[in-house]
């Protein structure tokens, strides 16, 4: 099993390894929910104890040289510590490093495109609910994008103007879920199994975002509408 100072050991290795010297108790509990959200980082999520991990802890482990009132954590390792430590924990630091890739990218991107695009942690194969509402007044509409299977299991109505369907996705590398209003694009979330093709995903919604959506093919007509990669 990997205990929270084996965790923390791989994190500020990594930090290290990087010239990071400061990071925030946020960062690592976000790194922490990204871990056990992805199947990318399932072999570590499956090893790690760290039930015990506080901001107490933090404060005894040797690496950690200070951490103030607002949770501002200090580093100091050497590279003999960082070598010895990835030496150690090899596969387990990679899939460290993915989970702190998909968190960092995550909080770049929606503070670059001013929140309109989230990177949720999860897989891109899953359930999804979507729904479409039309009055005289607000046309709301959610769509999916997607390079995967989609099979609508439900749909279902309240009154004349508020549909739902629930469809399920599989064998997908990422997905893409974007919120209209008067067929207006106001919000991406996005998910993808490997976390190094977020950057293209990024580009795939900025695109849709955008009205570019060439790339795809509208695989149901009635709204909420779901759209497929064309495979060329």
């Amino acid at each position: 099993m990997i205990n929270s100072n084996d965790f923390l050991n791989m994190y500020y290795a990594l930090m290290g390894e990087n010239e990071i010297e400061c990071v925030r108790l946020y960062d690592i509990v976000e790194i922490v929910k990204a871990i056990y959200s992805s199947s990318e980082t399932f072999d570590l999520a499956s090893k790690l104890n760290i039930e015990d991990l506080d901001i107490n802890l933090i404060k005894k482990h040797p690496f950690t040289k200070s951490v103030n009132e607002d949770e501002l954590i200090e580093i100091k390792i050497s590279d003999d510590e960082i070598d010895s430590i990835f030496d150690k924990y090899d596969a387990y630091s990679s899939m460290l490093a993915k989970a702190i890739n998909r968190v960092t990218l995550s909080r770049y991107f929606e503070m670059l495109s001013n929140g309109k695009i989230k990177i949720d942690y999860d897989d891109s194969d899953g359930v999804y609910e979507i729904v479409s509402g039309d009055s005289p007044i607000i046309d709301c509409e959610t769509k999916v994008f997607t390079d995967g299977k989609i099979i609508t299991e439900e749909v279902s109505s309240e009154g004349e103007m508020l549909k739902t369907k629930k469809i399920r996705v599989d064998d997908s590398t990422y997905t893409i879920v974007v919120d209209y209003k008067n067929s207006k694009a106001l919000l991406a979330e996005i998910r993808a199994t490997d976390s190094s093709i977020l950057p293209m995903v990024i580009d795939e919604a900025s695109c849709v975002m955008n009205g570019i959506n060439s790339s795809y093919d509208e695989i149901c007509s009635d709204k909420p509408k779901i759209y497929k990669f064309k495979i060329h």
